[in-house]
């Protein structure tokens, strides 16, 4: 009887899904439109040396497509978003252990130095770093790593602080070792903290490696491109590195999103 039932309702849940999918597509489509018709709109009042049209940046974004120019820029920008992202996820769950678990003296002196971090403007220490280590792969990195790490810490440290006590003490009272204590409550509590941390700065860090390119002035990845062409007023192919760098930003919001969601459904 039970399997007639869901038999049965199951014509109407594909229906019911399949209205939510295209009503999210149709919402897509009409942001892009909207965005493409204010773009053109632009293009039309503006002088060419400084906004282009959306067909002539597609053109020249299939052009490096072609020859190869795209893959190349792309590659060398998630390259620092990746480093980047990995240092700075192991510095950051590093900082938080140290405060959520060591003597107090340690989390008191270290915990405001990581909301300080948080809280402060990235891209400041641009000239530091420059004075410092120069404009090469290195100082572009440890700008995305000093983005990601206080995030990561927040996210971890709270995991740590919300670790069932009254659990932690009925484990300790069955014997429960330190080691056992971090293996089978600390550890997969906090995971899923960390994992969302981690999923909601994965865009930061792309858009941070992005504008670190364009403030250190390389010639080289999509933000290097963006500011060598605007030194030349080549408008075509910084709008054109500017829409590949959307697109992959978009994408990576997008996979943010799905992973971000389980997480949450998971965590219930």
């Amino acid at each position: 009887m039970s399997i007639a039932i869901d038999r049965a309702r199951t014509p109407g849940m594909n229906l019911a899904m399949a209205r939510k999918v295209g009503l999210r597509v149709v919402q897509w489509l009409a942001s892009i439109a909207l965005l493409v018709l204010l773009w053109e709109l632009l293009a039309l009042t503006q002088n060419h040396l400084f906004v282009t049209d959306p067909l002539t940046t597609v053109k020249q974004v299939g052009t490096w497509l072609a020859n190869g120019v795209a893959w190349q820029l792309t590659a060398v920008t998630l390259a620092e978003a990746a480093c980047g992202f990995v240092v700075g996820s192991a510095v950051g769950i590093l900082l938080a252990l140290v405060v959520g678990l060591a003597p107090s003296i340690a989390g008191r002196v270290l915990e405001p130095g990581i909301v300080a971090l948080y809280a402060a403007p990235k891209f400041v220490l641009v000239p530091i770093l420059f004075v410092w280590i120069g404009n090469g792969f290195i100082p572009r990195v440890v700008l995305v790593v000093v983005a990601v790490a206080p995030v990561i810490a927040t996210y971890t440290l709270t995991g740590i602080r919300t670790v069932d006590t009254a659990r932690a003490r009925m484990m300790q009272g069955l014997g429960a070792s330190r080691r056992q204590m971090a293996t089978k409550l600390l550890l997969p509590h906090t995971m899923g903290y960390i994992a969302t941390g981690e999923v909601y700065v994965l865009p930061h860090a792309m858009f941070v490696a992005v504008g670190a390119e364009v403030l250190f002035g390389i010639s080289g990845g999509l933000g290097g491109t963006i500011y060598t062409q605007g030194q030349l007023f080549n408008a075509k192919e910084v709008f054109a590195a500017l829409l590949i760098a959307t697109v992959i930003s978009a994408i990576l919001s997008w996979i943010v999103g799905r992973v971000g969601a389980r997480l949450n459904r998971s965590r219930r």
